[in-house]
Protein backbone atom coordinates (compact mmCIF):
# COMPACT_ATOMS: atom_id res chain seq x y z
CA UNK A 1 0.00 0.00 0.00
CA UNK A 2 1.11 3.45 -0.69
CA UNK A 3 1.06 4.26 3.38
CA UNK A 4 3.85 1.77 3.53
CA UNK A 5 7.55 3.73 3.65
CA UNK A 6 8.96 1.08 1.45
CA UNK A 7 5.73 0.52 -1.25
CA UNK A 8 6.52 0.77 -4.79
CA UNK A 9 9.01 -1.09 -6.82
CA UNK A 10 12.84 -1.28 -6.35
CA UNK A 11 16.01 -2.43 -7.39
CA UNK A 12 17.64 -4.72 -5.16
CA UNK A 13 21.25 -5.96 -4.81
CA UNK A 14 22.25 -3.58 -7.77
CA UNK A 15 25.71 -3.75 -9.12
CA UNK A 16 28.25 -4.40 -12.25
CA UNK A 17 30.72 -6.81 -11.95
CA UNK A 18 34.14 -5.18 -12.70
CA UNK A 19 34.98 -6.71 -15.73
CA UNK A 20 31.85 -4.72 -17.35
CA UNK A 21 32.01 -1.32 -15.51
CA UNK A 22 33.52 1.46 -18.16
CA UNK A 23 31.81 -0.60 -21.09
CA UNK A 24 28.35 1.06 -21.16
CA UNK A 25 26.20 -1.67 -20.57
CA UNK A 26 25.47 0.21 -17.21
CA UNK A 27 24.07 2.59 -19.78
CA UNK A 28 22.28 -0.03 -21.84
CA UNK A 29 20.61 -1.90 -19.07
CA UNK A 30 19.43 1.15 -17.70
CA UNK A 31 17.84 2.37 -20.28
CA UNK A 32 16.01 -0.86 -21.24
CA UNK A 33 14.84 -0.56 -17.02
CA UNK A 34 13.31 2.23 -18.25
CA UNK A 35 11.78 0.98 -21.71
CA UNK A 36 10.49 -1.31 -19.68
CA UNK A 37 9.28 0.29 -16.50
CA UNK A 38 7.56 3.01 -19.37
CA UNK A 39 5.86 0.25 -21.21
CA UNK A 40 4.46 -1.24 -17.53
CA UNK A 41 3.30 2.39 -16.40
CA UNK A 42 5.46 2.14 -13.42
CA UNK A 43 5.88 5.84 -12.15
CA UNK A 44 8.73 6.08 -10.26
CA UNK A 45 11.62 2.94 -8.74
CA UNK A 46 13.44 3.20 -5.54
CA UNK A 47 17.45 1.98 -4.53
CA UNK A 48 19.07 1.41 -1.04
CA UNK A 49 22.54 1.60 -0.64
CA UNK A 50 24.85 1.72 2.39
CA UNK A 51 25.56 5.78 3.45
CA UNK A 52 29.40 6.16 2.49
CA UNK A 53 29.36 4.20 -0.54
CA UNK A 54 30.10 7.31 -2.91
CA UNK A 55 30.58 5.42 -5.88
CA UNK A 56 27.10 3.62 -6.21
CA UNK A 57 25.56 6.55 -5.31
CA UNK A 58 27.46 8.56 -7.93
CA UNK A 59 26.58 5.67 -10.38
CA UNK A 60 22.97 6.44 -9.51
CA UNK A 61 23.18 10.00 -9.23
CA UNK A 62 24.03 9.37 -13.09
CA UNK A 63 21.45 7.66 -13.77
CA UNK A 64 18.48 10.05 -12.70
CA UNK A 65 18.53 8.49 -9.26
CA UNK A 66 18.15 11.41 -5.81
CA UNK A 67 18.27 10.63 -2.45
CA UNK A 68 15.10 10.95 -0.91
CA UNK A 69 15.49 9.66 2.69
CA UNK A 70 17.95 7.77 5.16
CA UNK A 71 17.61 5.23 7.52
CA UNK A 72 19.63 3.62 10.68
CA UNK A 73 18.90 -0.15 11.38
CA UNK A 74 21.24 -2.63 12.81
CA UNK A 75 21.75 -5.51 10.35
CA UNK A 76 22.99 -7.70 12.37
CA UNK A 77 23.18 -8.76 16.31
CA UNK A 78 26.12 -9.05 18.85
CA UNK A 79 29.18 -7.35 18.77
CA UNK A 80 29.98 -7.22 15.33
CA UNK A 81 26.29 -5.51 14.71
CA UNK A 82 26.63 -3.90 11.16
CA UNK A 83 24.33 -0.35 12.57
CA UNK A 84 25.05 2.14 9.24
CA UNK A 85 22.89 4.20 7.93
CA UNK A 86 21.14 3.77 4.04
CA UNK A 87 20.09 5.73 1.92
CA UNK A 88 17.07 5.64 0.25
CA UNK A 89 17.34 7.13 -3.57
CA UNK A 90 14.47 7.74 -5.73
CA UNK A 91 13.99 7.78 -9.98
CA UNK A 92 10.88 9.19 -11.45
CA UNK A 93 10.09 7.25 -14.92
CA UNK A 94 7.60 9.28 -15.96
CA UNK A 95 5.21 12.14 -14.42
Amino acid sequence: PDSCPFSGWWLYEAYFKIRYRGTNIEEKFIREIDSLLKKLRIKDISVSIFEKMILKEGFFKNFGFKKVSSCEKNFLSGENSLGRRRIIMKKVIYE
